[in-house]
């Protein structure tokens, strides 16, 4: 006979894996606690539910990256562990979650999309700030801010009010802008005011509170250059006197010229903060020095000239803020140029206050920039920078030189108003912008090169207001022609001088 046995009563084993009962939320704001919570079920080895209280869970960011806010869990007395307040800090994506418990089996979830951004933290300038402009005109690129989350997640929907913090200008619209979907308000325009100087534009979000940081741009104002200009002939010799926006066959207003003048072969020119006009003369090694406003046969009120003044084949000229004369003199051999420099009233056979001799090759432009560091161009396809006061053997604080710069036997160099370095090719036929603080090998930023720009021997380079006014010199024909400051590539200029031009050197204002 069969012993009949009485019930088996199979209780769960121990515990072994882990299931997931409830996924969390398939879809997320950043940072935002998931509205649906895993939860997470002990099991064994037959797939039996164990009830084991206490058991600690922890949660993990499997893949996607990121930061995981509450990530533990115990069970209940079912075995049974459900998250409260898991969130997730990052950028817009999909995650996955691991959950583990010492040596149980882990177990993945299925993917969470982080498809919002959080609540706004940060604003910061997206475009458009330390620009110039002439006064009265809008900038060219329109202020714009990007608002992010604490993950650089962009927020829509934002509300940003630019507001003019400086300067007298207009800024459109004045009513709130709300940010799109890249996190990004932008203003339909920006206009500076009537005066020279800084303008300042500012940008504020309130609401939703709490306020974000406020951010400000930066614009200069440049004053619109009017009256006239004076062009150096070389060959002529003789000063040509224009309206500052003469172009075409234009007949100069006035000349100087004559045998009272002294020219033999006047190359550069520059006027002095009080309008005196200083010409400088390549043969004669000599700067001549006139009244505002002098005119035909006008005699110089000084000369510059002698054996003690230093001066070799002069060529360009520039004043710093006290109003001291540097001049470049390009005789002298390969290496052996200098800058000499001379106070407000130097007169005769002056000896110069100091003189700059740094292995200079040949120098041609030179201009002072901000704190009155000197800029000086070698023809030896370099510019060297040197601080306010050098003299002697000084080394340069900075040289752009090198392959990558494209200099090509460079000859003038003038500054735009947000203090870029613009320097002139003669033989490359080119105009190229340097980042105010270059140095070194350093590609220009902007190269202004081609047939359309009607360059061919540039020498001279001047800028007045938003315009860079460039010197064509080409065996006693020449032009000058007229850049905007936004010029680049196969540029033509926005206007080209050609009557009464002999060999035109040098633009003065």
């Amino acid at each position: 006979p069969v012993n009949a046995v009485g019930p088996i009563n199979l209780t769960a084993g121990a515990a072994t894996p882990l299931t997931i009962t409830t996924q969390p939320s398939a879809t997320v704001a950043n940072t935002a606690v998931f509205p649906v919570q895993p939860a997470i079920q002990l099991r064994d080895a037959g797939g039996n539910a164990v009830s084991q209280q206490n058991v600690q869970i922890i949660a993990a960011i499997a893949s996607g990256g990121g930061t995981l806010t509450g990530g533990t869990a115990n069970t209940n007395a079912n075995g049974v562990a459900t998250f409260a307040g898991l969130s997730i800090t990052g950028l817009l994506g999909t995650r996955t979650l691991t959950f583990t418990s010492g040596a149980l089996t882990a177990v993945t979830s299925t993917g969470i999309n982080i498809n919002a951004a959080g609540p706004a933290t940060t604003m910061a300038i997206s475009a458009g700030n330390n620009q110039s402009a002439a006064v009265g005109t809008t900038v060219p690129v329109d202020p714009a801010v990007r608002v992010t989350d604490v993950s650089g997640n962009p927020v829509s929907g934002r509300s940003v009010t630019f507001a003019v913090a400086s300067g007298g200008g207009i800024v459109a619209p004045t009513t709130a802008i709300a940010t799109n979907a890249s996190g990004i308000a932008t203003v339909t325009s920006w206009t500076l005011g009537a005066a020279a100087g800084t303008n300042t534009l500012t940008a504020t979000s309130a609401t939703p509170a709490p306020a974000l940081n406020q951010v400000t741009f930066t614009a200069t104002g440049t004053q619109v250059i009017t009256g006239s200009m004076w062009v150096a002939n070389f060959d002529a010799p003789s000063i040509g006197i224009y309206p500052v926006n003469a172009s075409g066959n234009a007949t100069p207003t006035a000349t100087i010229e004559g045998s009272n003048t002294g020219f033999n072969q006047p190359d550069g020119v520059a006027r002095d903060p009080s309008g005196n006009l200083y010409v400088s003369d390549f043969t004669l090694s000599s700067i001549s020095v006139f009244a505002p406003g002098a005119t035909g046969n006008a005699t110089p009120t000084r000369v510059i000239v002698g054996g003690n003044t230093g001066l070799t084949a002069p060529v360009g000229m520039a004043f710093d803020a006290a109003g001291n004369l540097y001049v470049s003199n390009e005789t002298g051999g390969s290496g052996s140029g200098s800058v000499t420099v001379y106070g407000p009233s130097a007169n005769g056979n002056a000896a110069p206050i100091r003189t700059l001799t740094s292995i200079i090759d040949f120098p041609s432009g030179i201009a002072i920039g901000a704190g009155d560091t000197l800029y000086v161009v070698n023809q030896g396809n370099s510019v060297m920078a040197f601080a306010p006061g050098a003299s002697g053997a000084a080394n340069p604080v900075r040289t752009i030189r090198g392959p990558n710069t494209l200099f090509d036997e460079p000859e003038g160099i003038a500054f735009d108003a947000a203090g870029n370095i613009w320097v002139v090719n003669l033989l490359a036929n080119s105009l190229l912008r340097f980042d105010r603080a270059a140095d070194g090998d350093v590609a220009p930023t902007v190269v202004v090169s081609g047939s359309n720009t009607g360059l061919a021997g540039a020498i001279g380079l001047t800028r007045a207001g938003n315009e860079l006014f460039v010197a064509n010199y080409n065996n006693g024909i020449g032009n000058v022609l007229v850049f905007s400051t936004g010029a680049s590539g196969n540029a033509a200029p926005t206007r080209t001088l050609t009557g009464g031009l002999v060999g035109p050197f040098w633009v003065a204002f």
